[in-house]
């Protein structure tokens, strides 16, 4: 993207479909596209938070009140019920002209539906989570086992990750080795084909090869980004443990304060930096209802998440 000084040319194609009409533009696909030097244009941000930008947009649009009505009736909204069968998310549902509200399934279509999952009703579910973050932000000895929990599961993906840092150095190895190769062959190609025309189709099919490895290798490189970004840095992780010790101490007191008024803003804000994931359940499935956890993003990464949740 230009936004993080990466520059393109040949974007764009235009098209006369009709005589003496103006031509259409379209898009060139990535593979047509030239990618220049780096350093044609100044980076506006930083990569790393253009990804994060993109990663929470689909989000905002999820959380836009122009997207959902009336969204202060139901407090876990866009993303954090799942259906415990499917794993699908679950959608409120307002039945009867409105008198009643639900979540519900999103693959949940009766009879031959892709899930026969679940339904509860929203009352009683933002009711029990509420409960819960309320019990969680009472307590500070339990604000420090959910903190202990946490970091853990970062320790324990840090432990994982490592292993997987080998086998993807070891690949972007065999591409340097076989790029060069390449560069060798085409270097020496004059010499080897003396035919013009396999010469040149050869030539072609060096560099295409050349192109393939080098996509590879970026996008090896992107993967060992992340690897490497699930290393645990021990400073930034305590600021982090501060910095939420500190909130759950601020909404403790507003809890405290008979003058506070625990409007709909400030509970969806605290489930949404506790990061709540309520499982769901059909009824008489015999299994627990739901089951309400807590994976705060600022925290618990996305990877620790999934050890977590094992």
């Amino acid at each position: 993207p230009a936004y993080t000084g990466e520059a393109v040319a040949l974007k764009y194609q235009y098209v006369k479909e009709e005589p003496g009409q103006p031509g259409k533009r379209y898009a060139r696909s990535a593979e047509e596209q030239v990618k220049l030097p780096d350093g044609v244009i100044p980076a506006l941000i930083d990569k790393e938070l253009f990804e994060r930008v993109q990663a929470r947009l689909p989000r905002n649009k999820e959380l836009s009140p122009r997207n959902n009505k009336n969204p202060q009736e139901t407090l876990l909204r866009c993303g954090l019920v799942v259906c415990a069968h499917c794993g699908a998310n679950m959608s409120v549902f307002r039945g009867c002209r409105g008198r009643y509200t639900n979540y519900q399934c999103n693959k949940l279509a009766g009879e031959g539906g892709e899930c026969k999952g679940a339904i509860i009703s929203t009352k009683i579910l933002d009711a029990a989570v509420w409960k819960r973050i309320e019990e969680v932000l009472r307590d500070p000895e339990e604000v420090e086992r959910k903190l202990k929990g946490w970091r853990r599961a970062l320790e324990k993906t840090a432990e994982r990750t490592k292993g997987d840092l080998a086998p993807i150095d070891s690949q972007i190895a065999e591409i340097d080795e076989t790029r060069k190769e390449i560069q060798e062959s085409l270097e020496t190609l004059r010499k080897v084909v003396p035919d013009e025309k396999k010469r040149e189709k050869k030539r072609a099919e060096l560099l295409l090869r050349d192109m393939q490895l080098e996509e590879q290798k970026e996008q090896l490189e992107e993967d060992r980004k992340k690897v490497q970004g699930e290393q645990v840095d021990h400073k930034k992780e305590q600021e982090k443990e501060e910095n939420f010790r500190q909130w759950c101490a601020k909404m403790r007191a507003d809890l405290d304060n008979p003058e506070h008024k625990a409007d709909y803003e400030w509970m969806r804000e605290a489930c949404e930096r506790f990061g709540v994931k309520v499982l769901v359940g059909r009824v008489n499935s015999g299994k627990k209802r739901y089951v309400i956890d807590f994976y705060p993003s600022d925290i618990v990464s996305e990877y620790a998440c999934n050890y977590l949740l094992e």
